[in-house]
């Protein structure tokens, strides 16, 4: 390699962007061996049955893109004549076994000339498709009558129907699922497919042996250092995998998941052992490597939007064999500081009322002690926890306890009750109204207040019983791409500790589904909070629903999809403007549709559609008019999950965002929509919130 040669290698990156400003230099080195010409254009014609795209994606030879600065694509004449029997593989594959590809070639000057642009086009003649003639399947003569309708029923290869070669790899399998399923564990499927190309019938037989059926047997477990008890281990696979029970690998699927979600193995599998003749029974091998029982995390965040701006650190230590026995102990923390509505108006804003600034934080304990009373499915849970907020209506300080029972049916389904005491230490915002600040603070109205006298802060206890249960069908909680999971939440609060007596519930529907490398997900979230007393303002401001940010409706900053409250500021100049500040309200529905497309292992594109409501009152959901957004992203997957980059465009829908709970005040009544997008645009309005939000986040929406 000459010494220009090597220089431009070590240099290549950077030349490309020299080249911009300095054409010159670029055409003092070649990157690329350019063997051949550019292909310029690539065509397919004849096909009829399969598009050209799913053709060019089994082939290698492709066209140069037309967008700017897409890579050179090169014709190489090997390559072109070796495509052309991949096609003809491609339609015998989908039952066409006589079709015939002609590729055009390009003249023997073009061939070697790398400054040349040719074209390039192939004629398929498909010829006609085989149809399956006779499928017969052969085996099961020695089960049950209703055994063998079972397995035979709604195969994907019918008689006088086309044959395609990949719907008759999924009929044996599917036949061999249907075995294995019902226990037949040593099940053998085998098939023959025979094409009379004269007639273009297909003759196939499925010749199947079902063997015995197995039930499950012993259980052995090989365990890596520390180990634990391998009673506890077994009771979990037996849950799933119960002695003397028929075989079937979903059971073997759900053994590994229950000792998985032990949560002290760094690797759990559970694999099938030599199957008995005799006595018909398969053991199950579990290999287990324990992980560290402590674990120390530390990290650090932060979050910014319109109307809140906060930095954070965060540690969490776990002991997951706290006591011995498996009980788990962790600890987790949050400090950090907000801004309200960002730090710099905090710090140029001068004697601005509504800025506010201070700290923040969570601190929480939570014990775990599984097989309560010697049940493997069962759990004891406790928690304790205390946190400082500063949200947009209110600085809080609060502390609540509770125990928890809990029963994982399955690895993916879990029930819940308990019950939790809160108390709350409640400051409005210093510059709204006596009335106001009751309604901000959820504080019960004095029976002594004097006709004007505001409500500074005040304490409120809250008791309540709540169940839960989640049913999780995701393939990767992190990034799903298929199944479902729906979450159902109840909250009754009341009795002679509680100051607010109401029932809160929350459903969460999910769904995936993917085609190579698109997935399509979805997501209904429905809410209500029902007060005995029927008033809406009766229920407390830190348990009302709330929506918006880049985990909800994306057409709204973080919790802006509420309803507001009005609140008059003084300005420096003596005149008077309103600022609106979230409270929250008592019926809530989101929806999100999203579509996501894999270009790189780690690089995503994303298209969503989103709506939602959140009302004063659970009864006027139904009446209220929907607010629409749609957006793109993009998604970079990393180790601790994708980092999620949103932008959305909310549709102006004219309808009047709701003010508060019918409190007379200075600006009571609709506030006009906010139209500009990111400040451009749009009219006069108080309502801070524009079209347009961006949004960055780790993980997926949903």
């Amino acid at each position: 390699m000459s010494k220009n040669r090597r220089e431009c290698a070590r240099v290549g990156g950077l030349m490309r962007v020299l080249a911009i400003v300095a054409l010159g230099a670029a055409g003092s080195c070649s990157h690329t061996e350019h063997v051949g010409p550019e292909v310029e254009s690539f065509k397919i014609e004849g096909n009829e049955s399969l598009s050209s795209s799913h053709i060019k994606s089994k082939i290698v030879t492709e066209a140069t893109g037309w967008w700017p600065f897409a890579s050179r694509k090169d014709y190489d004449p090997v390559t072109w004549d070796k495509d052309r029997a991949r096609v003809e593989r491609l339609y015998a594959s989908e039952g066409f076994y006589q079709a015939k590809v002609k590729a055009s070639r390009v003249p023997v000057e073009k061939a070697r000339d790398p400054n040349a642009k040719v074209e390039v086009k192939m004629e398929v003649d498909e010829g006609p498709r085989a149809t399956v003639e006779k499928l017969r399947l052969e085996g099961l003569e020695g089960l049950p009558e209703n055994r063998q309708q079972a397995l035979q029923k709604r195969l994907p290869l019918k008689e006088a129907e086309p044959f395609t070669e990949g719907e008759w790899q999924k009929t044996k399998g599917i036949l061999d699922s249907r075995l294995r399923d019902t226990g037949h564990a040593e099940a053998q499927v085998e098939g023959r497919a025979m094409v009379d190309l004269a007639s273009n019938k297909v003759d196939a037989t499925v010749w199947v042996q079902p063997g015995p059926v197995y039930s499950f047997g012993d259980i052995v477990v090989e365990q890596g250092t520390p180990s634990i008890k391998p009673l506890w281990i077994e009771e979990q696979v037996r849950l799933a995998a119960p002695l003397g029970e028929v075989f079937t690998p979903e059971a073997v699927t759900e053994a590994q998941r229950r000792v998985f979600t032990m949560n002290v193995f760094t690797q759990a599998d559970v694999e099938l052992g030599q199957p008995d003749p005799q006595t018909q029974r398969v053991p199950l091998i579990v290999k287990t490597q324990t992980a560290p029982y402590h674990l120390l995390r530390l990290g650090g965040g932060a979050g910014f939007d319109q109307v809140r701006n906060e930095v954070r650190v965060l540690g969490e230590w776990t002991d997951n064999n706290f006591l011995g026995g498996l009980r788990t102990l962790r600890l987790r923390s949050r400090l950090g500081w907000a801004f309200i509505p960002n730090a710099y108006s905090n710090i140029t804003g001068g004697s601005d009322p509504s800025l506010r600034n201070g700290a923040i934080g969570l601190l929480r304990a939570d014990f775990e002690q599984p097989r309560l009373f010697e049940a493997p499915a069962w759990k004891f849970a406790h928690h304790i926890e205390g946190e400082r907020q500063l949200q947009e209506a209110f600085t809080a300080t609060s502390g609540r306890s509770g125990p928890d029972l809990i029963w994982q049916l399955r690895s993916d389904l879990r029930i819940s009750v308990g019950y939790e005491l809160e108390g709350w230490y409640i400051e409005p915002l210093a510059i709204i109204s006596p009335l106001q600040s009751l309604l901000v603070s959820g504080c019960k109205i004095p029976e002594m207040r004097m006709p004007g006298e505001k409500i500074d802060a005040c304490t409120t206890l809250i008791s309540s019983l709540h169940q839960r249960i989640t049913f999780d069908r995701r393939d990767d909680p992190m990034e799903p791409r298929r199944g479902f999971y729906v979450d159902a939440q109840l909250q009754e609060a009341g009795g002679p500790l509680s100051d607010f007596t109401y029932l809160r519930a929350i459903g969460d529907v999910r769904g995936y589904i993917s085609f190579g490398r698109i997935t399509f997900a979805g997501r209904a979230q429905l809410g209500g909070l029902f007060p005995t007393s029927g008033v809406p303002a009766d229920t407390p401001i830190q348990h009302r629903l709330y929506a918006g940010g880049g985990m909800s409706m994306r057409g709204f900053g973080y919790r802006r999809l509420s309803p507001l409250l009005a609140v008059p500021i003084k300005k420096k100049d003596g005149s008077t403007r309103l600022a609106t500040v979230v409270i929250g309200g008592n019926g809530l529905f989101v929806s999100n549709l999203e579509t996501r497309f894999k270009i790189t292992s780690n690089f995503l594109l994303a298209a969503f559609y989103d709506t939602g409501a959140v009302t004063e009152s659970s009864d006027t959901l139904v009446n209220t008019r929907l607010f629409h957004a749609v957006g793109g992203g993009v998604r970079i997957l990393t180790p601790v999950g994708s980092i999620r980059l949103d932008i959305a465009r909310r549709f102006a829908n004219g309808a009047q965002r709701s003010v508060n709970y019918g409190v007379d005040q200075v600006g009571d009544g609709p506030l006009t929509e906010n139209t500009s997008c990111f400040g451009f645009g749009g009219g006069n309005t108080q309502l801070s919130d524009g079209l347009c939000q961006i949004h960055l986040s780790i993980g997926e929406a949903f």
